[in-house]
Order: C-alpha cells, then structure tokens, then sequence
C-alpha cells in the first residue's frame, strides 16, 4: 500500500465521479468549471492509496484560505468496491496522515452510503473531534414516467407548471442549438438581476462549451415575447444539476420560474439522465436569509425525496484519531 500525489495520476480522478453525491464538482465537466471560476487561488492536495492492483482510495481536495475542500464543495473520496473493513482503516489512516502533514489545516468531508459504507469515515473523523452537520438535498427520480413526476410536486407547483405551460414560452440552448447569442443573452440577464457581475466570463463559457458537448442545457422563457428568465443546468456522470436559475425581478408576481425548472427536469430525463438534484434544503436550525428560506421551499416542491449526507468539519487540534 502506498500514497501517491493526484497530479501524478490524473487516470485515478474520473473514478470519484462515480460516487460522489455532489458529482458535478468531480467531474470533467466540473473541473473545467470551477477552474475557471477559481483560477488560480486553489492549491491541489489530492492523494490517492493505492496497491499493485491499483487504487484503493481516491481523494480530490484543494486548499484555499486554510481549509481543504473541493471547490468550495466537501470532500468525496472514491474506494475500490469489495474491500474489507481493516485494508478501509489503513488505506483511510494513510490518507489522513498525508492531510496532517500539510499542516493546521481545516478539513470538510461529505459521508454518504456510497462513500462511507461501513461508517469507518465518519468514525475516523468523529474520533479527530469533527462537527457533523447533516445536509439535505432535492432529488427527482428521473427514472419515472413523466406522469409519476408530475405527482411528485407539490400541489402549488404543479398548478403553476401548468400556468406556465399555458402563459410561457420555452426557448432551449443545447447540444442541438448551440445559440451563443441566447446564452449570452441569459448571461446578461443574470447580471443585470444579480446589480452585479458575480463569476468571471472564463466560467460561462466553460458552461457554454459544456452545453455544445452535451453535458449540459439552457431553458429559457419568455412572456408576452420578452425574456423573463431561465434556468442553467449542468450534467455529471448520471446526474443533471440545477446550477443556476434567474428570472425578472418585475415579474414576480407570477410564478415564471416553475415550468422551466420542470421542463429542465423532463429535458434532463430525455438525455437519459437517472437523477435531476434540484439543491440544498436547509434545515430550520441553519441560520439562513428570509431568500435563502424562500429559495429552500422553492426546491423542496419539486420532489417529496430528500438525500441526506453527512457533513464533517475537523479543525486542527480538535482531538485525537480513535
């Protein structure tokens, strides 16, 4: 068993994607994203453990301001399925010596079925004296029939997706319709919206080059002929995410947001996508804005299905590993 530097192997990182719960910060399409929004203020601290058969564990972090993420986002680590509990444990107390050795660093890590089976990561970061935060995420089973997600929304969304679907014009920028001119057109509502430029122009057009390789789609809407808004989402492995949505501040007094993010849904389960992840839902005890709160809502109509994981926060010095 031995430690390697990521940069060394980049053939281990696609395999993270295959598990993690956030894909899309692991994904191709997602590094080229995030990199572009980032620049360079990340420092890559990934490591992998491998054997002669090779890896055991895979694990994609950054650090930025002290603390090791993935993009802003929780660490996922990928295992090599069928291993036992005590080569888990080494391979994990291996790979956690290596983060030590950084030095008093904060570390953020995600657990869910899919990463932390047996519960050995939690164990190990519980005995290193992290918090634990639990996370809640809308999730559509795209695998169902149009029908049976239409029955899943909440009562008042479904009355509005089907204003909108009488009201709303829906225009698309996809894989088959590459319009520049209508992505940009979203762009520039997104700031005018926003009162300011949020991301760097490098990023939007990662997303739009995304788009044109078909990871990706822009459904836009308009009223009475005008642009009134659009939702942005991007793809990962079997996942399409809600990346971003934005829509007239003016015409909010109809509900204009959701046939679009509906249709974005039924767009993605066309493309043959397994899962649309709508977002996070926060808690009541999360110390949140009245938009944050409205926005949770929002996202929790469109499912009754909620994916927890678990969000570990280890600090330097917190305590001593089990």
């Amino acid at each position: 068993m031995r430690l390697v530097r990521l940069d060394t192997a980049e053939a281990l990182r696609p395999l993270v994607n295959t598990t993690a719960a956030f894909k899309l910060a692991f994904s191709e399409a997602g590094r080229r994203y995030y990199g572009a929004v980032f620049a360079e203020t990340l420092k890559d601290r990934s490591f992998a453990v491998t054997d002669d058969n090779g890896p055991l564990l895979v694990w994609e972090c950054d650090e930025a301001n002290g603390v090791l993420q993935r993009f802003g986002n929780p660490v996922e680590p990928w295992w090599r399925p069928g291993l036992d509990h005590k080569t888990r444990r080494e391979a994990a107390r291996m790979l956690l010596g290596a983060l030590d050795s950084l030095g008093p660093l904060t570390l953020k890590v995600r657990t869910s079925p899919a990463t932390d089976p047996d519960g050995l990561l939690a164990s190990l970061l519980q005995g290193r004296g992290a918090s634990c935060a639990i996370q809640l995420r809308t999730i559509m089973d795209l695998t169902q029939s149009e029908e049976a997600l239409e029955a899943g929304l909440r009562s008042s969304i479904r009355r509005h997706v089907r204003w909108g679907r009488t009201n709303l014009t829906l225009e698309f920028v996809d894989v088959a319709n590459p319009n520049e001119e209508l992505f940009h057109a979203y762009r520039e509502l997104h700031r005018v919206v926003a009162g300011r430029v949020t991301r760097p122009l490098d990023s939007w057009l990662e997303s739009f080059e995304a788009i044109k390789q078909g990871e990706g789609d822009l459904v836009l809407c308009r009223q009475d002929g005008e642009l009134a808004g659009g939702v942005l989402i991007a793809d990962a492995g079997d996942t399409a995410f809600y990346a971003t949505g934005v829509f007239e501040r003016d015409r909010f007094e109809k509900p204009i947001g959701h046939w679009p993010q509906f249709a974005a849904a039924l767009r993605a389960k066309a493309r043959g996508r397994a899962v649309y992840d709508v977002g996070e839902v926060f808690l009541p005890e999360h110390e949140i804005s009245e938009k944050e709160r409205q926005i949770g809502y929002f996202k929790s109509g469109f499912s009754s299905t909620l994916m927890p994981s678990l969000i570990w926060t280890s600090t330097p010095n917190t305590g001593a590993e089990k």
